[in-house]
């Protein structure tokens, strides 16, 4: 954040407490965070509903060029499936370990606050600060997820996961960047029972970002420049509050990507183990994400590492409508209301759903095709 953890909030200055690594915290999310709030998409909050109408989608298929019949297949599906907010797996669902040395007062006893998703208020110029948890040179926190982060090649440029901080661009520019870095592991669990316990089973793996020393025990780095190359780290990309939470931004392009909320996004295909050498995981379980610099600028203080939220990438799947990563009749029902104006998808889903190659809204062609799809026609 950029102030010292002697400054509370107001200003104020206030006395430095003893912080000390907490026992694994494991509740709701914290203040500011709307367990609803995600914009342009819809997760399958109806699913088990469909199981009682088996007949549904043979009929649906057969009978939906037949234009008397389908305005009432689309209402059909669209009572079968309602829309809800992203699901609580696509985000961070547990706090296993911290420590908020080096914090803002105020932020830095909050590591709840960064489970559940990003802001929706953040703008890459204006951060969010209401719910954040905020760790200077020797804190850190460590996640865990209610199932594994998986190497998915189907990932949108291939990254695996994001993590949201309170970054954003100086003056609007997006050449210009603050950036208060924290450089970012992935653990297994080695008994393979996807179970932090004590955290001794576990086994760390670091995800080497650029600029970066040799190993983890080179850090902290020097503060990078704002015109310089920074990728793998936290806390360095802004959030757009009106993006997508689980779609990627290109950390090698200046700007956040169209329909992305931004954050900064992690490979696993970056994690190398203790010895320098490529991992090759396939998945892990959890993240942990520890401060990189050890800066002080005055007059703002020390700079700190601010952690608001860690999604899953959602895998592009043509006809994927809804991102959970299958082709289903929810997504058939999100693309129908859309093609009756009932619903505006995002430019992302649009392209997902444009099964008919024709572009811009999704049509009924594209509703027959993805009910195809879902079928296994």
């Amino acid at each position: 954040m950029g102030r010292s953890q002697e400054t509370d909030p107001g200003g104020a200055a206030v006395a430095t407490p003893h912080v000390v690594a907490a026992p694994p915290l494991v509740g709701p999310r914290g203040p500011g965070k709307d367990t609803h709030a995600w914009h342009g998409r819809c997760a399958l909050g109806a699913y088990p509903r469909l199981f009682f109408v088996p007949s549904f989608l043979p009929l649906a298929v057969a009978r939906w060029k037949e234009p008397a019949v389908r305005p009432a297949l689309a209402a059909l599906a669209c009572l079968l499936i309602a829309g809800s907010a992203r699901g609580a797996g696509d985000f961070a669902t547990k706090v296993l370990a911290w420590d908020g040395a080096g914090g803002v007062i105020g932020y830095n006893a909050t590591p709840g606050n960064a489970l559940g998703p990003p802001s929706t208020a953040a703008t890459p110029g204006v951060p969010d600060n209401s719910s954040l948890f905020s760790f200077g040179w020797g804190g850190y926190l460590t996640l865990g997820f209610d199932h594994p982060i998986s190497d998915d090649p189907r990932h949108p440029g291939g990254y695996d996961f994001i993590v949201f901080g309170n970054s954003l661009y100086l003056g609007g520019d997006e050449t210009s960047p603050h950036r208060e870095p924290g450089y970012v592991e992935v653990g297994v669990d080695s008994t393979g029972q996807h179970s932090y316990g004590d955290g001794s089973k576990v086994v760390w793996y670091w995800l080497k970002g650029t600029p970066a020393p040799n190993s983890i025990a080179g850090f902290p780095i020097p503060l990078p420049s704002a015109d310089s190359t920074v990728v793998g780290y936290a806390d360095c990309t802004p959030t757009d509050g009106a993006g997508d939470p689980t779609y990627p931004d290109d950390p090698f392009t200046p700007g956040i990507t169209p329909g992305s909320a931004g954050g900064d996004a992690f490979d696993l295909a970056w994690a190398v183990d203790a010895s320098g050498a490529p991992a090759h995981l396939a998945s892990v379980d959890f993240v942990r994400i520890t401060c990189a610099v050890n800066v002080v600028i005055p007059p703002y203080g020390r700079l700190s590492t601010e952690v608001d939220a860690v999604s899953l990438a959602a895998p592009v799947v043509s006809g994927d409508v809804d991102g959970d990563g299958h082709v289903t009749i929810a997504d058939a029902a999100l693309t129908a209301r859309a093609a009756a104006g009932l619903i505006t998808l995002s430019e992302r889903q649009q392209r997902l759903a444009d099964l008919t190659q024709h572009g811009g809204i999704p049509t009924t062609g594209d509703v027959a095709l993805i009910l195809k799809r879902s079928a296994g026609l």
